[in-house]
């Protein structure tokens, strides 16, 4: 059993050490990938708010526009919308306004055009919202109604959360420029961002396998709101919620909160992934890039069954190769036993048959040397006595003689 465990203890202890530093590796080498998807995607997505930026204040500033923003807030003011004077400058207007949908559509549901008293003058989608007014109106309290306001009040660029928006039966976010005509505000330009394009961004599952997705989140109140539609819930855009501080969808906890990092974590399915998560400030959204760790962990099956069969075989042999070293120190040892009862019952010709060149072999030629020893001693005990009985007998006559 002892050479047995030497044998299996340090086998054992190395397929653990090989078994750990590939798992080591693995998770090391995937969780750089997934740094590097995470840190992709925030790029992508500010680099898409840029592009939006850039649209809307660049289209803000053309004459066409400023000219095409007074004439609609002009018939809207004096002849309202359903009037022949409208349908009359839309048809002029609309031929400048209906290619930049077009173009941008891509990018935008709806292109809006709003005076400066709040009246949506023009709409590309002629939604529930055309000629509704954004401070009075049943939508002010909209999230293209704070966009119209913060462009009104500082003309500024401004961007707005993503809000469910009835006018189009979804959830929205705006983007909204001042149109500036010699200093002073003549309207304001929003666009309705299509939220189809932005999606198709995190729908890249390149490099993540069978089990990976990309997510985005945003705190609303003391909950994550999952934004986009995810690979193992095509339903969560707006849907899915977590508590903050629950033990699921960790990462996006993380990554709402403003937090950076990686590591293995619980998702909002329950199960285990290598996660690494991130924060946009300017949004106020987490991005998370996550899979399965039964997936990145696969490989190390196969580890595990390599050592098993390795470790399996090496066993064997251990075992065997104890039991015929501990056979062979056993057996001449019990031969040594079984023969020194022998010689301690009186039978001084037994002879101990050890062929061996060790020590064990050397002890059995010791032992058969002091059997002889003792043999040829009592030999000579032995004749010692006859004599002393022989004249012990002599004297006794010589004795008797010398009497009579």
């Amino acid at each position: 059993m002892w050479f047995l465990l030497v044998s299996v203890i340090p086998l054992i202890g190395a397929g653990y050490a090989v078994y750990q530093i590939s798992k080591g590796y693995i998770e090391s080498g995937e969780t750089t990938v997934l740094i590097a998807l995470r840190d992709t995607n925030i790029r992508q997505i500010k680099t898409y708010f840029s592009g939006l930026k850039r649209d809307v204040e660049g289209l803000a500033l053309l004459p066409d526009t400023i000219d095409t923003v007074e004439a609609y807030n002009e018939v809207f003011r004096h002849n309202g919308p359903d009037s022949p004077e409208y349908d009359a400058i839309d048809k002029q207007y609309k031929g400048y306004l209906t290619p930049l949908k077009k173009i941008f559509g891509y990018r935008y549901h709806d292109i809006f055009l709003i005076s400066p008293d709040g009246d949506v003058v023009f709409t590309a989608a002629r939604e529930a919202d055309l000629a509704t007014n954004l401070k009075t109106g049943p939508y002010k309290e909209t999230a293209l109604a704070m966009v119209f306001n913060t462009a009104q009040r500082l003309l500024k660029l401004a961007v707005s959360d993503f809000e469910y928006y009835h006018p189009s039966l979804k959830y929205a976010s705006f983007v909204a420029a001042p149109i500036l005509k010699d200093g002073k505000l003549a309207g304001v330009l929003a666009f309705q961002i299509n939220t189809d394009q932005l999606f198709e961004i995190m729908a890249d599952y390149s490099n993540l396998g069978a089990t990976g997705e990309v997510l985005i989140g945003e705190k609303v109140g003391d909950e994550a709101l999952f934004i986009n539609p995810i690979r193992h819930d095509p339903q969560s855009a707006f849907k899915r919620r977590v508590t903050l501080g629950a033990d699921v969808a960790v990462p996006v906890q993380n990554a709402v909160q403003g937090n950076e990092g990686s590591g293995i974590s619980r998702d909002y399915r329950g199960k285990d992934v290598l996660a690494a998560w991130g924060y946009i400030p300017e949004n106020g959204w987490g991005v998370v890039v996550k899979i399965d760790t039964d997936e990145i962990f696969s490989s190390l099956v196969h580890i595990r069954n390599w050592i098993l069969i390795i470790g399996g075989i090496a066993l064997s042999i251990a075992a065997l190769t104890a039991y015929r070293i501990s056979r062979s120190f056993s057996k001449p040892i019990k031969e040594l036993i079984k023969s020194t009862k022998r010689i301690a019952v009186g039978d001084l010709t037994h002879r101990i048959d050890i062929r061996t060149r060790n020590e064990i072999g050397q002890l059995a030629d010791s032992f058969n040397i002091m059997t002889i020893e003792l043999q040829d001693s009592k030999a000579k005990m032995d004749e010692q006595d006859w004599l002393k009985t022989g004249q012990t007998w002599l004297n006794s006559m010589m004795q008797g003689e010398h009497d009579d």
